[in-house]
């Protein structure tokens, strides 16, 4: 009785109780997006070789294997290793953002410094 519940689930024809499995070409998209994304951190680390970019490509590299074994088969990793795939590019961002958002920030404290101290400062001796 089993078998016969999870039969559609499991194979591409019912009646052969999980010997195939669908494709499923929506996991495959999804592998070839996290492709793309592993291509251009390997590029910018190539030229850079940055720690960030390195997690972002790890990240991508398990994502990308996990997305493909997906698309043929219902035996891939678990949801864990995903999980930890996603916060490790997640991870590998923030360290590659963070320098660019630090120095914009300081740009406008820069500029905040100089408008409020304008605003402190007396107002010209008249002539």
């Amino acid at each position: 009785m089993h078998d016969l519940l999870l039969a559609p689930f499991l194979a591409a024809n019912p009646g052969d109780y999980g010997v195939s499995y669908p494709f499923q070409f929506s996991q495959l998209v999804l592998g070839l997006v996290w492709a793309v994304w592993l291509v251009l951190n390997l590029w910018i680390w190539q030229k850079t070789k940055a720690k960030s970019n390195l997690l972002m490509m790890i990240g991508a590299a398990v994502l990308v294997l996990t997305y493909i074994m997906r698309s043929f088969t219902w035996d891939a990793p678990g949801a864990w290793i995903e999980i930890a795939a996603v916060v490790t590019v997640t991870v590998g961002f923030y360290l590659s953002v963070k320098p660019l958002v630090e120095a914009q920030l300081a740009k406008l404290r820069e500029k905040l410094q100089s408008v409020t101290s304008k605003k402190d400062a007396p107002p010209p001796a008249a002539k």
